[in-house]
């Protein structure tokens, strides 16, 4: 399913799941909040790649 995705769903998927996950590094806020690049990279790869 994943593969059918277009970049406009992947690209929003992507920002879904960034505003999802909780920040590792105070637990106060999302990865989206704190534009943790390593974990949007990380992120990106896993949803390019199907693994989401």
């Amino acid at each position: 399913m994943i593969g059918t995705l277009s970049a406009d769903e992947k690209s929003k998927l992507i920002s879904d799941i960034e505003q999802s996950l909780m920040a590792t590094c105070c637990w106060s806020g999302t990865v989206y909040d704190h534009g943790n690049k390593e974990m949007e990279i990380e992120i990106a790869g896993m949803v390019q790649a199907g693994k989401t």
